[in-house]
């Protein structure tokens, strides 16, 4: 659909606006100045603001229907949008056909050949001001003017709750159905929110572009089973243009009074909550609570820093041995570590998922892939021609169209052959957009790079898409080999995972390998490749150099437990 057409078509307006719309093309004279502009289309809004029947013809100029002097601003207002490309807004005064005098907003849009102009009375564009125009609801401005006379209205017996609320994947959805159908999900996403309010006293808000907010007054200072109502938008069906879409929701819940007497500290205590419930992809209700606060204050701290880690030389690699059944060495898995002067030793479990949010994965990862390589060219020169390095790849470096670019630039940076470098990516990132996965799998398959499913059997776990994607090998989730002693689903689990890596002919490596026992059983079962801290701890370049020399040949420090 074409903008033209768009705007033709759309609804006039929230339920609390009436939006007049008019398609006008310029009419220029023998000398190509612009004398006028003639009507394509005025929607029933402009018609009733003109004081015209619907059948004035199409083709009617604008001059026959405004008074000379509003042409002639209207002629400045329609030229400078047509030169420059951008909306024009003015503020005038009409006579109505009743008689009455109503100032109007006037916004002028330029459409490649055509104008677009938007009118509406001013009392409207104040009513604008506080309504979402596609859902109806209250919009950000009018929940913060409402919001807080809702909150001091509340009886002393009574409160209140304040939720942030926002579908989950809006943005793939966008992206696959185009915006028409985007807006249509909001919609019904809207429509779906207010029913499940019916009955209560509440307000509800569109919140920016896919996230919500609700105001709602409860019975006392718990009343699980109204919060709890909401639940029905955590996880739920909805139809949006014709389509059936399973929509699960980040929900996050602030208090009144005991969060905040504000709207505005409700708001903010809500959106912590909402972002922890994102965060951690729960699908339960997140309430708030003060250590949410303490931890989006580490979250910042530990963006800041690490903005300048590699800057400050504080990033290195260490380095954790993957074993055959006979003890030797066949690669290391490169494990990414920070120092920082302020905070000290931070785990990758605090800063990775920061720098997932915040993007700077793409600069790490970038850091990380020529520091593995290089490091990788001297593992083979020294420790043995053959060995191979494991990276991890997380969504956001395995989204990025220029990662198989990077990748291969540096394994030629190295002078590492490229089938040396096996990228580690979990179920849960294969199967995010499956097609993307595709294209991107073969773009790092046709440079020669081999492709390793980490953390397997905790999410699809289906030989369907095995064969589709075309891995390398499966590595064995750490919490099934941490179970295998006292679990013994987690010994049928891993023969599963096995007997299934077996129908595709691809190894299988256990990883989080921390006892004789738990080895014992996965040589048993039928694994190929170990991992974990009794068979090697996770070293430095210079360590694993000192190992060598004071234990030739390639095997490991645990080769006497393996043979």
């Amino acid at each position: 659909m074409s903008d033209i057409d768009s705007l033709v078509t759309a609804p006039e307006a929230s339920p609390c606006v009436r939006v007049g719309l008019h398609l006008v093309r310029p009419l220029h004279d023998a000398e190509g100045r612009l004398v006028d502009f003639v009507v394509e289309h005025l929607n029933p809004t402009a018609l009733g603001f003109l004081g015209l029947d619907a059948h004035t013809p199409p083709g009617t100029r604008v001059g026959e229907l405004v008074s000379p002097g509003r042409l002639e601003a209207f002629l400045e207002e329609g030229e400078r949008a047509l030169k420059s490309g951008e909306a024009q807004f003015s503020e005038f005064e009409i006579t109505a056909p009743d008689g009455g005098r109503h100032w109007m907003w006037h916004e002028v849009i330029p459409l490649g050949e055509v104008l677009a102009v938007r009118s509406v009375t001013a009392a409207d564009r104040y009513a604008q001001a506080e309504f979402d125009e596609l859902t109806g609801l209250l919009n950000d401005h009018g929940l913060r003017l409402r919001g807080q006379t809702f909150i001091e209205s509340v009886p002393e017996d009574r409160s209140a709750v304040l939720v942030r609320l926002a579908p989950r994947r809006f943005h793939d959805f966008r992206d696959v159905f185009g915006f028409e159908f985007a807006d249509a999900l909001l919609r019904a996403y809207a429509e779906r929110l207010v029913s499940l309010l019916a009955g209560h006293r509440h307000l509800a808000a569109r919140m920016g572009q896919h996230q919500f907010a609700v105001l709602m007054e409860l019975e006392g200072e718990v009343d699980g089973d109204r919060i709890n109502g909401l639940a029905g938008i955590v996880d739920t069906r909805l139809e949006a243009a014709g389509l059936e879409l399973h929509i699960v929701s980040a929900l996050g819940v602030a208090r009144l009074r005991q969060h905040g007497r504000h709207v505005d500290e409700l708001l903010r205590a809500a959106d912590m909550a909402y972002s922890e419930s994102r965060r951690t992809r729960s699908r339960q209700i997140t309430f708030y609570n003060p250590r949410l606060g303490r931890l989006a204050q580490t979250r910042i701290t530990l963006q800041k820093e690490l903005a300048g880690a590699i800057a400050r030389d504080e990033l290195r690699l260490v380095f954790q041995p993957i074993l055959a059944g006979c003890g030797e060495v066949e690669g290391f898995e490169a494990l990414l570590r920070w120092h920082n002067a302020e905070l000290g030793e931070v785990s990758p479990a605090e800063f990775i998922p920061v720098a997932e949010e915040t993007g700077l994965i793409l600069e790490l990862g970038r850091w990380v892939f020529g520091q593995a390589a290089a490091a990788l060219a001297h593992l083979r020169r020294t420790h043995g021609s053959k060995l191979f390095m494991s990276i991890n790849i997380s969504a956001a470096q395995f989204s990025d169209v220029h990662l198989a670019d990077q990748l291969s630039a540096a394994a030629v940076a190295a002078d590492v052959p490229t089938d040396a470098i096996e990228l580690e990516i979990t179920e849960t990132v294969l199967m995010h957009d499956t097609g993307e996965s595709e294209l991107q799998i073969q773009r790092l398959r046709g440079l020669g790079f081999r492709l390793s499913v980490d953390d397997f059997g905790t999410g699809y776990s289906s030989l369907a898409y095995l064969r589709r994607f075309l891995v390398d090998k499966l590595k064995v989730d750490r919490s099934f080999v941490a179970g295998l002693e006292v679990d013994r689903s987690s010994i049928d689990i891993v023969r599963a995972i096995v007997s299934l890596a077996a129908s595709l002919n691809l190894p299988v490596v256990a990883e989080g390998v921390e006892t004789r026992a738990q080895l014992d059983l996965l040589r048993g079962i039928g694994c190929d490749q170990f991992q974990g801290f009794f068979l090697g701890r996770p070293s430095s370049l210079a360590a694993l150099d000192e190992q060598r020399a004071a234990r030739p040949g390639n095997a490991s420090e645990a080769i006497d437990a393996l043979v």
